[in-house]
């Protein structure tokens, strides 16, 4: 089984408010992205931080396991690592999915394709990553037999792209995808105005 890891504990400081709790359509930024994850997944946890009381009041997490983390301000590292120790002592989870809970541009056909593609390399990759026409993106999945590396080497705010970078987490493989579907972050007010309007049209 391939589980879900929605980080989505940061405090948004360049909004000035949740980003997670933006509306998306007719739901949050972070309910559009767990709608996607828990349809592709058959379990999903989402790790929240800052302001995780009115994320859990107003936001559908559409059967999402909550992992409170209260050392988010550490970085995305530490969120990921809190993730995973949710779900090592699962033994039927063989895999997991990072997912960006403000990245809900993130195509469901993109997570089913990954699941795929895992599943046809029949445990011949230890780290899965979409390839966008020709640029690396999320989700990344990282097969279990990686996540000593990830405990060992993540730090800071850059979660495993500096590891994926210097071949730490071998072998890769790469699902090529078109480069139209590359899912953007929202960090600032314009990010999220100019794709809510995009998706809007």
């Amino acid at each position: 089984m391939i589980a879900g890891i929605v980080l989505a504990a940061g405090a948004a400081e360049r909004m000035g408010q949740p980003k997670q709790l933006l509306p998306w359509g007719a739901e949050t930024v972070l309910g559009s992205v767990l709608a996607s994850a828990t349809a592709a997944l058959e379990r999903v946890v989402v790790v929240l931080g800052a302001a995780a009381e009115a994320i859990q009041a107003r936001v559908n997490l559409h059967g999402a396991t909550v992992v409170l983390h209260p050392d988010y301000y550490q970085g995305q590292a530490s969120s990921l690592l809190a993730g995973l120790r949710a779900l090592e002592a699962q033994p039927e989870v063989e895999a997991v999915m990072v997912l960006l809970g403000d990245q809900p541009t993130v195509r469901l056909e993109v997570m089913q394709r990954m699941v795929n593609q895992y599943a046809l390399a029949q445990g011949s990759c230890n780290a899965l990553v979409p390839n966008y026409g020709g640029r690396q993106g999320n989700p990344v999945v990282f097969a279990r037999a990686a996540w000593p590396v990830l405990q060992r080497g993540l730090s800071g705010d850059g979660g495993a792209r500096a590891l994926l970078a210097r071949g730490e987490v071998a072998p890769l493989c790469r699902v090529d995808l078109p480069a139209e579907w590359w899912p953007e972050d929202i960090d600032t007010w314009e990010d999220y105005a100019r794709l809510r309007a995009q998706c809007e049209k």
